[in-house]
């Protein structure tokens, strides 16, 4: 309905004007009614109840909704109540004009082929990777296209009624096959039917638009892979002319559980920014994280998208003036024919006020006639009630009392009427402690209060269709007053003696006692005097167990002495008796028996000893645990642990022996035994069998046998060996005239009881004579520490054959060489046969550098023949040997290291090496040439360059870093690797450790590590810094009426970056009051250097101060009271006090007509709105005229 126009209200307003007390509504009126109202019990409002006629027409879209439900398994614990919101929408649809369709999907394993969905009549399965490990099925599960909604409800029911849910989420897959459907059974589009595509699914999807399975895992460009699918089916959707929408009901903890939290917020991210541009408007994509997760919300998305596409968006707007005020939860919407009362659904149960404007959404409303009703309130000038101020009062006995002194009375009208006030009661007495009352009284006067009249008008509209009637409603109220009388009680309290508060106390033997701990005094006059207790007596001895006195004394500022004396009760823990105990192998173990526990207070209380742990085990030897414990009455515990040993058989200790032949044994000796019951039973040992033969060498055993006490036998076998003579190890042996003969070499002696006794070998005969060829004998002797002595001879044969002398040698390019200058050949018996010698070979040249032969023989007179070949080395210049080098930036260089020369003549010639050139720097990267030279004793000059690299190790390039808890952090972002060889190798980069949390603040670490294509590493540490938001430390405080309070002391900020923030802290708000008792509050907020805000509210109590109940006394007969003055009281009709007289006036209030279907107005009637718009226009033109003459 379109306002009036600007004029009209100036219209209104000068109308107003020239009617004194009367509210008028500053809007356009129309088709209201007020049928009653009532007044507030206290006298200060009034209320009037609104009614309106409402009509809705009928509607002629038409509307297919086709349902697009995930039916993973994921989804099965949210179903049922999505499923309920979802049906509401359904019943949104007109049964004559609105079809719908039901569609679910999902996927399943082939072994899965005999669940309830997979056998159900209405699934449609189709096989996936047919033959392939990983073979499955899609399953669509739908029913027809139907004018039935209940069909529809059914099938949708039936989901969690037979549990028709399946594994996996292949959506794209789901929206291809539903539109397939759909368009089978609908037929060829038409222009007045819509058609909706609604799809409803939690959480990640992973098939592609075929229904192949896309497993997603962490990485984002798997992820996309399923959603990119879901993109294309919308848009097959959109392209054939349908409404699409997407319902993100989201299983937030499962996924994150299963992909974790970053790759949840990524692919959440990914979906907000990707669907709502495909769906047919940004506001049919639903995604329950991103809105308040409210399953009222996902209702009421789902019934806007439908209720978008039926055009039915209806709504109620009205107007209240501005006098007055919406009551809230008064408007109800009832049926014009019933009378019925219509439950409108969530979201929209009730208005919303804003600006003093109702607003109603009733979209869900049916086609036909309504009455919507509410009510507004107004506060009316009313005769307010005076004020008497009196505090109460504290005294002491003895003290004077005043009643009145200090006493006020204040009226909102009249203000002070202080003289007014009488006291109605007064039972104080000063000369007795006691809590005494006095009771004032006063009354206000009505004098020069106006009596209010007014009138109601309201105004409103409905949005979406304009047939109301533009009459105008209103209601006339005046106003009575009556004298208001208050009264007001005061406590006066008359104190005496200070108190003690001490209670009796019990402890134990050697716990600490201080006798003034939790012991408080107070006074009600001087209040807290703790302070002044003192210790009078005090016989308190902790060591010993006892009952004790102590006695405090405390004296107040009027010297009122108190005293008090307390008991103090010593304990002792109870004491368990249990010793340590030795059982062996078998024996019964009773871990109770001896065991006792006595108590300084209960006595004996050993049936009360529990076994709180006992590991004992009488069948394996050992040390064992049992504990015991023990409660007395008053809950002291005490435990014990005992150890318990588990002995088993004897032990015989005896060792192998080794003896000589003819050697005394005594089997017995160094052989013991003991027992872990018996200790030392050697003397109990006998020989069970003993095979020694000193005589004979050989491997002989001892068997010994003992029995302990509780003939327990152990027995044990050794071995002794009997050893023989010594052994001198000797060979025949063959030499050459001449040679050189050592008699002992090579020749050693052995002993099985000495061992090496080769040094004590001596020589009985030697008839070797190495001049002359033959035959020889040598013979040994040696004896070992026992006497025994060993002899052998060995044979020595001397030979001769004749000897060439003729050595390798070393020559140059170019010299002679005679083969035969230095050579000879020798023979023991022919004497010099050097001119026997004939030259078997001889391959030197001497033109040609290298190694050559030459090969000599010779023979005696005997027919003993002999060749030798000698090296002939050709040498040529001198030979330096460097080799090329690596190294890296830093390292120290020595151009002479590992450096060598030789000559052939010369030999090392190393140190005569000089270096002609080096360019070598090892400060920076490069390649460089040393160039060195050498000359030999005959003047041959060689010069040698070598290659120097200078690399330098690959660098990372990593920075520290400071992020926030709950950001995301990549390791690898930002961090690069270069190497001078191999260039960029980033890729190379590794993380050998990575510790970063960002859940939580705190200082982490990142290691980097790469290597080059030669080997070289380089590592890198950075830190990472997970910073939280300032903190603020304040608590919440209580004070007394009269402390100081400082809102700033005792509070602080800490920040994790910047340390100690506290002076950065400001108050946002402070209502502390410490004049008056009350709970205040203190706003603190504190911003770090980054920019993060705190704000923290703490409350402040603020309480009375306290005092002793005294006693009450005998009451003091009050004053003679003063007579009140008499009221004046205006001339008025009769009429109730302290309210509102409410009655029509025929002439003032137009009449509505009655509410029926047959008068509801028609479209462009405005019969009732002529008189009034005639009024209106004649005033607006006096407002105009005044305006003008005043001008």
């Amino acid at each position: 309905m379109k306002k009036i126009g600007i004029w009209i209200t100036v219209s209104l307003l000068v109308l107003a004007s020239l009617l004194p007390n009367q509210y008028i509504a500053k809007a356009e009126t129309t088709d209201h009614k007020i049928s009653n109202s009532v007044i507030s019990a206290d006298g200060t409002s009034v209320t009037h109840t609104i009614e309106m006629a409402l009509h809705k027409e009928k509607r002629e879209k038409k509307l297919d909704l086709v349902i697009i439900q995930d039916l993973s398994g994921s989804f099965r614990g949210s179903y049922p109540q999505v499923n309920t919101r979802v049906q509401e929408a359904l019943d949104l649809l007109n049964p004559y004009l609105d079809r719908t369709q039901f569609v679910g999907y999902t996927g399943i394993k082939a072994s899965d082929a005999n669940i309830p969905l997979a056998t159900d009549p209405r699934a449609q399965l189709e096989k996936y990777n047919e033959g392939q490990i990983s073979e499955g099925y899609n399953i669509i599960l739908s029913n027809e296209l139907t004018d039935d909604v209940s069909k529809t409800k059914q099938i949708m029911n039936d989901v969690t009624t037979k549990n028709l849910f399946g594994n996996s989420t292949p959506t794209a897959y789901g929206i291809k096959k539903a539109m397939e459907l759909y368009q089978a059974a609908a037929g060829p589009k038409t222009a007045n039917r819509e058609t909706l595509f609604l799809v409803v699914t939690d959480g990640f999807p992973n098939g592609d638009i075929n229904g192949t399975p896309l497993t997603p895992s962490t990485s984002m460009v798997q992820l996309m892979g399923p959603t990119t699918g879901i993109v294309a089916a919308l848009n097959q959707v959109n392209d054939a002319g349908y409404q699409t929408s997407f319902g993100l009901w989201q299983d937030a903890a499962g996924i994150i559980s299963e992909w974790g939290e970053a790759t949840y917020r990524n692919y959440n991210n990914y979906i907000n920014a990707n669907i709502p541009n495909v769906v047919t408007r940004p506001e049919f994509f639903f995604n329950m994280l991103t809105s308040s997760s409210s399953i009222d919300d996902y209702a009421k998305y789902v019934r806007d998208i439908v209720q978008t596409n039926l055009n039915e968006q209806w709504s109620i707007e009205e107007n209240i003036d501005s006098d007055y005020t919406y009551v809230p939860d008064s408007a109800t919407i009832k049926d014009a024919t019933t009378g019925n009362t219509i439950n409108v659904p969530a979201p929209y149960t009730k208005p919303t006020i804003t600006d003093n404007k109702l607003e109603w959404q009733l979209d869900a409303l049916a086609e036909g006639d309504y009455i919507l009703t509410y009510k507004v309130t107004a506060p009316i000038t009313v005769n307010q009630k005076p004020t008497i101020t009196a505090q109460n009062k504290t005294l002491f006995v003895g003290d004077t009392f005043q009643p009145l002194t200090g006493v006020t009375a204040n009226d909102p009208e009249a203000g002070d009427i202080t003289s007014g006030i009488t006291v109605k009661e007064n039972t104080v007495n000063t000369a007795l402690p006691g809590v005494y009352k006095v009771v004032y009284e006063v009354t206000d006067s009505i004098a020069n209060i106006p009596i209010l009249s007014g009138t109601v008008i309201s105004d409103g509209k409905i949005m979406f269709q304009n047939k109301l009637d533009k009459t105008l409603s209103k209601l006339e109220y005046t106003q009575t007053l009556t004298p208001n009388t208050v009264t007001k009680e005061i406590e006066v309290t008359v104190l005496s003696k200070p108190v003690i508060q001490a209670s009796d106390s019990t402890l134990f033997v050697g716990e600490t006692f201080d006798a003034l701990k939790d012991v408080t005094a107070s006074d009600a006059k001087d209040g807290d005097i703790s302070s002044s207790i003192t210790v009078k007596t005090s016989d308190v001895d902790t060591s010993k167990p006892g009952e004790y006195h102590v006695t405090y004394e405390v004296t107040n500022s009027a010297n009122q002495t108190t005293t008090k004396t307390v008991t103090v009760t010593v304990l002792s823990k109870p004491i368990i008796t249990a010793q340590d105990s030795t059982l062996y192998v078998g024996d019964t173990f009773d871990p109770l028996k001896d065991v006792t526990a006595r108590d300084a207070k209960d006595g004996n209380i050993t049936s009360s000893i529990t076994i709180k742990e006992n590991t004992v085990n009488t069948n394996v030897p050992g040390e064992y645990l049992v504990t015991y414990e023990v409660t007395n009455s008053i809950g002291e515990t005490t435990t014990k642990t005992v150890k318990v040993t588990v002995l088993s058989k004897p032990v015989i200790v005896a060792q192998d022996t080794t003896l000589f032949v003819g050697e005394t044994f005594d089997p017995l000796k160094d052989v013991s035994a003991s027992d872990a019951k018996d200790g030392n039973i050697t003397s109990s040992i006998t020989i069970k069998e003993n095979t020694v033969n000193t005589n004979v060498p050989g491997k002989y055993k001892v068997i010994y046998e003992v029995i302990n006490s509780v003939n327990e036998k152990t027995s044990k076998e050794v071995t002794v060996t009997v050893l023989s003579k010594p052994v001198i190890v000797a060979q025949d042996s063959s030499l050459y005239v001449g040679e050189t003969f050592d008699p002992l070499k090579d020749v050693v002696a052995s002993d099985a009881k000495d061992g090496d006794i080769t040094a004590s070998i001596t020589i009985k005969e030697n008839t070797v004579n190495t001049k002359v060829p033959g035959k020889y004998k040598v013979t040994y002797e040696v004896t070992n520490s026992v006497g025994e002595t060993t002899i052998k001879t060995v044979n020595v044969t001397v030979l001769s054959k004749p000897v060439i002398t003729a050595q390798d040698s070393i020559i140059y390019v170019g010299d002679t060489f005679d083969v035969t200058k230095n050579m000879s050949a020798s023979d023991l018996k022919d004497g010099d046969i050097t001119s026997h010698v004939i030259i078997k070979e001889n391959t030197v040249n001497t033109k040609v550098p290298g190694e050559y032969k030459v090969t000599y023989e010779v023979t005696n007179s005997v027919g003993e023949t002999t060749t030798k070949t000698v090296t002939v080395t050709v040498l040529s210049k001198p030979v330096i040997t460097a080799q090329d080098t690596v190294l890296y930036v830093g390292e120290t260089f020595d151009p002479l290291k590992d450096m060598t020369a030789n000559d052939a003549k010369d030999g090392d010639i190393t140190s005569h090496v000089t270096i002609k050139e080096n360019t070598v720097d090892t400060n920076k990267p490069g390649e460089y040439k040393v160039t060195y030279e050498v000359t030999n004793s005959v003047g041959e000059t060689t010069t040698k360059t070598v290659k120097v690299t200078v690399l330098s190790k690959p660098v990372i390039t990593a920075e520290n870093t400071t992020l926030y808890v709950g950001d995301i952090f990549d390791a690898l972002k930002g961090v690069s690797a270069d190497d001078l060889k191999d260039g960029n190798i980033t890729a190379s980069v590794i993380i050998k450790e990575n510790t970063v949390d960002t859940s939580k603040p705190g200082e982490y670490k990142v290691v980097y590590e790469v290597t080059n294509s030669v080997g070289e590493t380089t590592t890198k540490t950075v830190k990472v810094t997970v910073l939280s938001k300032p903190v603020i430390v304040a608590h919440d405080t209580t004070l007394y009426v009269g402390d100081s309070f400082d809102p700033l002391k005792g509070v602080t900020a800490e920040d994790a970056k910047d340390g100690d923030i506290t002076a950065k802290l400001v108050i946002l708000e402070n209502t502390v009051d410490t004049s008056k008792p009350g709970i205040y509050k203190v706003v603190y907020q504190v911003t770090n250097s980054v920019g993060e805000t705190t704000i923290k509210e703490v409350r402040v109590t603020v309480l009375p101060v306290l005092t002793p109940e005294p006693t009450p006394a005998n009451p003091v007969t009050p004053a003679e009271p003063i007579t009140p003055v008499k009221p004046i009281v205006p001339n008025a009709p009769s009429q109730p006090e302290n309210g509102i007289s409410v009655h029509a006036d025929s002439n003032a209030i137009k009449k509505d007509p009655a509410i029926t279907k047959e008068s509801l107005p028609k479209t462009g009637d405005s019969t009732s709105v002529a008189p009034l718009f005639g009024a209106i226009l004649l005033l607006a033109g006096l407002g105009i005229l005044y305006r003008r003459k005043e001008n």
